[in-house]
């Protein structure tokens, strides 16, 4: 009975150590391409945060390519601006996500490949959608 009871404590702390781990930073990639890009830098911001976790500033190169590698412990919402411009974006632990748009037209131009393109698509979609909306009390 003993070597039953030491054997379920065992198998809980293995499973338990197996599920703090999956708490630890895991990297994400956003990496891309910018047509027509008239900055040098990208920003990355944290959407609905007091105090942001990720802040960020991406260098764009001569050819308008950009990478960034991000520790991430759970699923976010950021902004991605581009001057003026900007985009939503959501991104997971451990997440590739491949962003390429024209600066100016970020809204209607980035196309999103990827472990969360399907996500980061719906968003894109919503936006427009939002965008073109009429407004309720509008004759």
């Amino acid at each position: 009975m003993k070597n039953l009871a030491l054997l379920s404590v065992t198998a809980l702390l293995i499973a338990g150590c197996g599920s703090e781990k999956s708490k630890e930073n895991q990297i994400a990639i956003i990496s891309g391409k910018i047509d027509s890009a008239k900055t040098a830098f990208l920003v990355l911001k944290e959407i609905n945060e007091v105090v942001p976790e990720i802040n960020d500033t991406i260098k764009i190169d001569s050819t308008g390519s950009f990478h960034v590698a991000l520790p991430l412990k759970q699923e976010k919402y950021l902004s991605l601006i581009c001057g003026g411009d900007r985009a939503q974006l959501f991104l997971s632990p451990a997440d590739t996500l491949s962003v390429n748009f024209k600066a100016g037209s970020i809204g209607e131009t980035i196309e999103f490949t990827g472990k969360s393109s399907d996500m980061n698509n719906f968003l894109k979609q919503k936006r427009i959608d939002q965008k073109n909306r009429r407004p309720f009390m509008q004759g």
